[in-house]
């Protein structure tokens, strides 16, 4: 079966080849008081003292670890809000956590797993083979899960909530993917030129589409817009894509391409002469810069949109995080898997807190679907979520870091900027 790709799968590419971190991220969310309602009877993964929950994550693969640190900041977070009493009177147990090793049959086998011997009320879900045979089978039998939404599973689909909403949206475009590095830079998109290089799938042209619509309708000029790099095989020699980017003369170059193909393109702008702005989506990966020195040179000096609040940001929701794997006995380090399991588990215990006592798969799609708004309890957390609306667009928040040595240097704060409807 061939993939099906997305312009947000270039995220999930992150942390591909890094086998040297680990921790975790997130937000927290306050527990409801406890109702009065009795406990639904005979309900999957719902007990009177308990709601069973699972992970089905890529926290490893044959080249390395794709989500690493995935498990402990879904316990960090789950553990907090069992400290605090847990949700609608229940302690949240997390039963299995299961690794895909980005395989698709393997995700779905852990999927059929969490479902039929764990007897799982919702899922944590994050992984590029995360595929719709797994989240069909998870709406089928009325499974909410949560997760990062780059993949088709989160979009359109009543029991799918990404934590920050759908990220292939067909209707709508996320202003903040051109909009950032320009606020960044201090500059308006209407006086700069654009660059595209983007790599040759699906999502590469569909991403270098939408870049150039929110460009021209910001009144910017776009003088550059290819997707040619092979994404079946691997490029040793980014100069023709290099050359004829710089030829053009651009104030920007977004690279939408994955992790390697990002790192080969970007030093390679520079060992030509490029002196503009290069961003990328998936070069924000905690760790990598100290411990891959390479990586660090090729990327001195980039730019990187982050749809996850950095670390670095040290805002009182990132000290919450830490605080919170400290109380498990993890490191206070926040990983790229870390953060994306702690803000899904985040957002899910905000969903379970809205519902309440009487939680059952009905009760669950009905008041969710029905109304539901999401807001972090801390300063400085992920943007706010509302469904159903987030079924079919992103949430459109985004912070810019400067790659400077083996740092990672906030430019521009995580912000939230406006979702475009497509004409």
């Amino acid at each position: 079966m061939r993939r099906s790709r997305s312009l947000g799968l270039r995220l999930a590419c992150a942390a591909a080849g890094l086998t040297l971190l680990a921790a975790a991220c997130g937000s927290s969310a306050k527990t409801a008081a406890t109702k009065t309602t009795a406990a639904p009877a005979g309900v999957r993964g719902v007990t009177d003292s308990e709601v069973v929950l699972d992970v089905v994550a890529a926290v490893t693969s044959p080249q390395g670890a794709t989500f690493p640190g995935f498990e402990d900041g879904a316990r960090a977070r789950i553990e907090e809000a069992n400290r605090s009493g847990g949700v609608g009177g229940r302690k949240l147990r997390l039963a299995n956590v299961y690794d895909d090793a980005s395989d698709a049959s393997k995700n779905l086998d852990s999927i059929h797993k969490a479902v039929l011997d764990d007897k799982a009320f919702a899922v944590l879900a994050t992984s590029p083979d995360f595929l719709p045979q797994s989240s069909d089978y998870l709406a089928q039998n009325q499974v909410p899960y949560v997760g990062w939404g780059f993949v088709p599973g989160y979009c359109n689909n009543n029991w799918g909530f990404g934590f920050n909403g759908c990220l292939i949206s067909q209707s709508t475009a996320n202003e903040s993917l051109v909009k950032g590095i320009a606020d960044a830079l201090g500059k308006p998109v209407s006086s700069l030129k654009y660059a595209f290089q983007a790599g040759d799938d699906q999502s590469g042209h569909d991403g270098n589409r939408i870049y150039d619509f929110l460009v021209k309708k910001e009144g910017g000029k776009v003088v550059y817009n290819q997707a040619n790099v092979p994404t079946q095989t691997q490029t040793t020699d980014y100069s023709p894509f290099a050359q004829a980017v710089i030829a053009t003369n651009p104030d920007v170059i977004i690279v939408s391409t994955a992790f390697g193909d990002a790192i080969g393109l970007t030093g390679t702008l520079r060992a030509k002469g490029f002196k503009g702005a290069i961003m990328n989506f998936v070069a924000y990966v905690p760790g990598a810069l100290q411990a891959l020195p390479s990586v660090a040179q090729a990327l001195n000096g980039a730019y990187v949109d982050s749809q996850i609040p950095p670390q670095e940001s040290q805002t009182a929701a990132i000290k919450h995080i830490t605080d919170d794997l400290v109380a498990i006995g993890k490191p206070p380090f926040v990983t790229l898997g870390g953060a994306i399991a702690y803000w899904s588990a985040d957002v899910l215990i905000h969903m379970l807190d809205k519902v309440g006592r009487n939680l059952t798969p009905t009760t669950f799609q009905s008041t969710i679907n029905g109304s539901f708004h999401y807001q972090p309890d801390q300063n400085g957390g992920i943007g706010p979520l509302d469904y159903p609306k987030n079924h079919s667009e992103a949430s459109p928040c985004a912070a810019i870091l400067q790659v400077k040595g083996t740092a990672y240097n906030p430019v521009l704060p995580f912000k939230c900027y406006t979702n475009i409807p497509v004409s």
